[in-house]
């Protein structure tokens, strides 16, 4: 396509917003529209929703790699039968209902119903030094 000033312009713009995703497709997208007789605000959401698409894809790669899992498991590899403690329609049900790819991923440590909910519990971290006594423990005076 031809750089026009307004397309030299926009791409200027879209880079110093740091909006790398619309900066890469919005020339094609543009053609599309224009193809499809789009309005100016069917161009835009496209846009945007490349752009936070990416950034949801990117995020959850980041997520992942922070939590240094020793393999990166997707739900369909999961064996059922070796945990049977393990509810799999109840698994199957969160992943549905679900619309994280973080939670799509399958981490066999997190016990099931605890998937949204903070684990490990707030009160249970940071643990107790090995040996001392925790207050629950203790008897009223």
């Amino acid at each position: 396509m031809t750089e026009t000033k307004s397309t030299v312009l926009l791409k200027h713009h879209l880079k110093a917003l740091k909006l790398p995703t619309m900066h890469a497709e919005c020339e094609k997208i543009a053609a599309r529209a224009a193809q499809d007789n789009a309005d100016h605000l069917a161009f835009l959401l496209q846009l945007c929703e490349l752009e936070l698409i990416e950034r949801e894809r990117k995020s959850a790669e980041r997520r992942l790699k922070a939590a240094r899992f020793p393999a990166h498991k997707l739900l369909d590899e999961f064996d059922f039968a070796a945990r049977p403690s393990v509810n799999k329609p109840q698994m199957l049900e969160l992943v549905k209902e679900s619309t994280s790819t973080a939670v799509r991923t399958c981490c066999s440590s997190v016990p099931v119903g605890r998937a949204s909910r903070t684990w490990p519990p707030r009160w249970a971290w940071p643990p107790a030094p090995r040996g001392a006594r925790s207050a629950s423990s203790e008897s009223p005076s």
